[in-house]
């Protein structure tokens, strides 16, 4: 995702023939990175699937509910 994104960016700028299938993934690791390039730049055109997303901890995790896990982060 924020390697992929600039490069499609930069090579497909202006053109109107090129498409990129990203995920949710994607979008996390752009805020996450602060990348240079963002969605902004880009335009979607529709919505392929809807993503699941699971927060999970190991077993003997002292964090039993994702209260506890932001109490701890906020701590």
């Amino acid at each position: 995702g924020t390697v992929g994104l600039p490069q499609f960016v930069n090579q497909w700028n202006g053109k109107g023939n090129a498409l990129m299938v990203a995920g949710m993934v994607m979008v996390g690791a752009i805020i996450a990175n602060k990348a240079a390039n963002n969605l902004t730049e880009v335009t979607p055109i529709a919505r392929l699937t809807g993503e699941f997303e699971a927060l999970v901890v190991p077993a003997a995790s002292p964090f039993k509910t994702a209260a506890d896990l932001v109490a701890a982060l906020k701590a």
